[in-house]
């Protein structure tokens, strides 16, 4: 039995949501600022069996890949004439911990 420790973007969680809950695992979704994902993020639970492990962060990796997201931002620029200016910005990834899980109890 595991514990998979998971940091994501607000942007994956759903998807991720939507597949744990088809999947034979237990979890809790804890919404956190800071750590590894630096701005607001989603931090999960996840009770999982040895055997599901190596699937789970396949699934979770192929949802929660790395993509550039074009961004919109208006500038003022010089007496009150404003700029639509465009950037890209990195969005995504997750951080996954695995670790043993000595006992997991449901009251």
């Amino acid at each position: 039995m595991k514990l998979i420790i998971l940091n994501i973007t607000p942007n994956d969680s759903i998807k991720v949501t939507n597949y744990l809950r088809k999947t034979p695992v237990y979890f809790t979704k804890i919404a956190s600022i800071g750590g590894v994902i630096s701005s607001g993020s989603y931090t999960y639970l996840i009770k999982i069996n040895d055997e599901l492990v190596d699937e789970v962060i396949k699934k979770v990796a192929a949802i929660c890949k790395t993509r550039k997201v074009k961004i919109n931002s208006i500038n003022n620029v010089e007496m009150g004439m404003f700029h639509n200016i465009s950037t890209t910005q990195k969005e995504g990834g997750a951080s996954i911990f695995v670790v043993d899980l000595e006992q997991f109890i449901k009251v």
